[in-house]
């Protein structure tokens, strides 16, 4: 039964999120994935978020993805996101559809794409506002945090991490410096290399 809540869209997720953390293991341990899979598509909360993706609010738009990325989406879903990716103009909502690609699938072709959508520099700043917005799922975006996680072996991912340094401060910059130091810590010698011409940065890397 779907109850129809009239909650602003940040507050149902709010709910959903909540929910997905204590429900989804439970769920996920107790039936077929497959099954699973079918029913998150036709029925569960991919279904009703879904639209969302096409919001003209870029936060609903942000939101969505994030959302969607924790679940299990079978390959019609798959499908239909990778059409949508291809054939969307707009760079950051073209970064969302590969984020959710890449984090579900963990295929070469999507994390390639979400890596190189992924801003560089100062343009990061729009990621960071949106997450701003949205600090009931955390402090770190989990599209920074999912590009960490891939800039442990990627080295683009890497470099991505190191040009917003610069330009961050408070929380973010503080997020942003301790993950990188813990890259740094991972391999030394890869991350000195890697920031050969970043001296500065890379020295607060290392003090951090």
């Amino acid at each position: 039964m779907i109850i129809n809540l009239k909650l602003p869209f940040s507050s149902l997720l709010l709910c959903i999120s909540i929910l997905i953390s204590f429900i989804v293991p439970v769920t996920l341990s107790a039936c077929e994935i497959q099954n699973c899979r079918d029913a998150t598509l036709k029925h569960g909360l991919y279904s009703d978020i879904y639209y969302h993706l096409d919001s003209k609010d870029e936060n609903d738009r942000y939101l969505a993805s994030i959302i969607i990325a924790e679940l299990p989406l079978p390959n019609e879903a798959v499908a239909t996101l990778s059409k949508k990716e291809a054939s969307e103009a707009d760079p950051f909502c073209k970064l969302l559809f590969a984020y959710i690609l890449a984090k579900r699938t963990q295929e070469t072709k999507f994390v390639d794409d979400f890596i190189s959508l992924y801003p560089a520099g100062a343009e990061q700043s729009q990621i960071w506002t949106m997450q701003e917005k949205s600090y009931f799922l955390g402090l770190e975006s989990p599209l920074q945090e999912f590009l960490t996680a891939l800039a442990t072996e990627n080295d683009k991912a890497f470099l991505k991490l190191v040009s917003g340094l610069r330009y961050s401060d408070g929380v973010h910059g503080e997020i942003l410096l301790s993950a990188l130091n813990q890259l740094y810590k991972q391999n030394a010698k890869r991350a000195e290399a890697l920031m050969v011409n970043e001296p500065k940065q890379l020295k607060a890397i290392k003090e951090y």
